[in-house]
């Protein structure tokens, strides 16, 4: 049996894509009966293809072939003829090659495919495996998996006999050519039960699970920064030095997994790094070398450390797992970072960039389907990771993964955010994904997409609609995507990062100015009055003087409270801003309110001028102290 699954497993892997490539359209097409769709008059999702993670589909055929191989199969004569065919060559240790170019896994799954059963009462072998697969031990009770799980089994049993079918093909012969043969085998196995009880199966499965009342992930996040993801806090003050926490971790694991101390002239982001290769081909290795005045230092000197443990090991690539997970700009799922290979990380301008695919299958319509995201690590982040592969490679661990982790480890991702915000329980992935998720709302609100337009007025005054020019008409800011990652691992604390934002002509786009809004007044906040609006974005663009007649209670003091949180997001800051104030008996809760909003916020320093300290010859000497964006109130 060990045999068999060494066998299945080199066929799937190995052979099974180029298999199904090689199978005409047409014939794909015709196994796809209960998933193709027409949208807008045309056809989609219509032809088979083979899916992108083997490792689900691996798992699969070898519990798959363990409940055939089980079974008597007395009924079916075609299925036991090839079993016992099987058993011959495995006995003869002929080669897994020679069993796969047989085409045997595939004929032995297609036999099932084409059982006949003897009546309506009778269910098919592999129906009878696909409703087992709906179930699940767990601590010795039998429990039924939920309706988007047991879908989930199902199409993935059936796609494993498609994949058996494009494998039949390609070994098939007939004196009319192969086609006639696959077409013939094609309709029969499509009026067969199996199939046919399959495909409304996987519907009603689904139908079920669309009818259950959506389960909302309870997450919110407050003025100051504070992210709750169901009922877990995760502090400002922690994700806002989040990368030198993270660093500061990584050192304490690596001083306990390398012997000596050279490993920390590595990590120094200074010193430029030099011939930097994290593949894993046959002959090549992970190296990097540092270059410094005294002599370049090479990773071929690092050796590891004696009391070298599995518990270290497991840290470390739990850190790493966070990093690749976050740190990167976005979100990837957990599964998406552990499927990453090592010829999708490059290394260039001293920093590691990584590009990953979604693993959710994206309806056909969604230009998302076959998108790759690019994601990029701070420098300090990045000379860890290359400190990991190094790792893995003296302790000869598979590099092709290009974070491998053990089956059975102690020390998981969800652990070291645990220990890194002081969480009361371990969350769960989703959790962890949810809080980064948030972090970039907060970060990036829906108006910061990378693009430069215009207010509605202006755009008007070009004989535009509004929303004809943001969607037609706007400009793209020059690198977007480098100035993202910039602003993500600048707000995360990255000391290596120097981050400004510009935007054309200093002028504030309105959509900004509103999300700044929301964020220090709520997502309800909106403009008092057309005046207020109106001064807001005259001040924005600190281009003129202008004069408002706003009544007492109007926000007046929004107006600069926006427009100064406003430049501060986008990095358009000014090293002071002096806000006067008419009534000295307002000037304390003005100072107060400012005080509290702004206390938080990095570069923000509020402070009280009294007018006393005003002359007409000399500064103030708390404006010559100033360092920082200063709302100083002058009385």
């Amino acid at each position: 049996m060990a045999k068999l699954a060494e066998t299945a497993d080199d066929w799937l892997t190995q052979y099974a894509r180029i298999e199904v490539a090689e199978v005409p359209a047409n014939l794909r097409a015709s196994l796809m009966l209960y998933e193709g769709v027409e949208i807008n008059q045309v056809a989609q999702n219509t032809t088979f293809s083979m899916r992108e993670n083997i490792n689900v589909l691996s798992k699969e055929l070898q519990k798959l072939l363990h409940f055939l191989w089980k079974q008597d199969a007395a009924d079916t004569v075609l299925f036991a003829r090839r079993k016992t065919q099987i058993s011959d060559h495995l006995k003869l240790n002929d080669s897994s090659t020679q069993i796969i170019q047989m085409g045997l896994i595939g004929k032995l799954l297609v036999d099932v495919l084409l059982e006949n059963p003897c009546s309506t009462s009778q269910y098919p072998l592999g129906c009878s495996y696909a409703a087992s697969r709906c179930f699940f031990i767990s601590k010795g009770k039998l429990v039924l998996r939920s309706a988007d799980e047991s879908a989930s089994q199902v199409a993935t049993i059936m796609h494993l006999f498609r994949l058996a079918y494009c494998s039949v093909v390609g070994t098939m012969s007939n004196p009319l050519g192969y086609m006639e043969g696959a077409k013939v085998l094609v309709k029969t196995v499509m009026e067969r039960p199996m199939m046919n009880t399959f495909g409304p199966m996987i519907r009603q499965l689904r139908e079920i699970q669309m009818q259950k009342p959506k389960i909302i992930i309870d997450r919110h996040f407050s003025r100051n920064g504070e992210i709750v993801v169901q009922g877990l806090i995760f502090k400002p003050e922690v994700w806002k030095t989040l990368i030198p926490r993270v660093v500061g971790a990584a050192r304490l694991v690596l001083s306990q997994i390398f012997d000596g101390k050279d490993w920390e002239v590595f990590l120094t982001t200074t010193l430029p790094l030099l011939n930097v290769r994290i593949s894993g081909g046959a002959d090549d290795g992970v190296h990097f070398q540092v270059q410094q005045a005294s002599g370049d230092v090479s990773s071929d000197s690092l050796e590891l450390s004696p009391q070298l443990n599995e518990m270290d090991q497991d840290h470390l690539s739990s850190i790493v797992e966070f990093c690749l997970h976050g740190l990167g700009l976005g979100s990837m799922r957990h599964s998406e970072t552990l499927g990453l290979q090592d010829f999708q990380v490059l290394w260039g301008n001293g920093a590691l960039y990584f590009y990953a695919k979604s693993t959710k299958k994206w309806k056909a319509q969604s230009k998302l389907s076959t998108e790759l995201t690019q994601h990029k690590l701070p420098k300090s982040i990045s000379r860890i990771v290359l400190l990991f592969r190094l790792v893995i490679s003296l302790t000869g661990g598979d590099l092709a993964c290009f974070v491998p982790v053990r089956s059975d480890r102690k020390y998981h991702m969800k652990d070291f955010v645990q220990s890194l915000f002081c969480l009361p329980r371990v969350p769960d992935d989703l959790q962890v994904r949810h809080f980064f998720a948030s972090l970039s709302n907060y970060l990036f609100p829906v108006q910061d997409d990378g693009k430069a337009t215009t207010s509605d007025m202006v755009a008007m005054q070009s004989h535009h609609a509004p929303s004809t020019h943001a969607s037609t008409y706007f400009t793209h800011r020059k690198t977007h995507l480098e100035d993202y990652y910039d602003a993500y691992h600048f707000h995360l604390g990255d000391k290596d990062t120097q981050w400004t934002y510009d935007i054309p002509l200093d002028v504030l786009p309105e959509q900004t100015i509103v999300a700044a809004l929301k964020i220090l007044y709520g997502g309800e906040a909106n403009w008092l009055s057309e005046t207020q609006r109106s001064m807001v974005l005259t001040w924005s663009t600190l281009s003129k003087n202008v004069v408002a007649n706003l009544p007492c209670g109007g926000g007046k003091s929004a107006v600069w409270e926006v427009t100064a949180y406003t430049r501060h997001r986008v990095g358009l800051t000014r090293k002071c801003t002096v806000v006067v104030v008419p009534y000295k008996f307002l000037a304390y809760n003005h100072y107060h309110s400012a005080e509290a909003k702004f206390q938080l916020l990095d570069g923000f320093c509020v402070k009280m001028l009294e007018s006393s300290a005003v002359c007409s010859n000399q500064v103030p000497t708390i404006l010559k102290t100033l360092q920082c964006l200063v709302f100083p109130f002058v009385l």
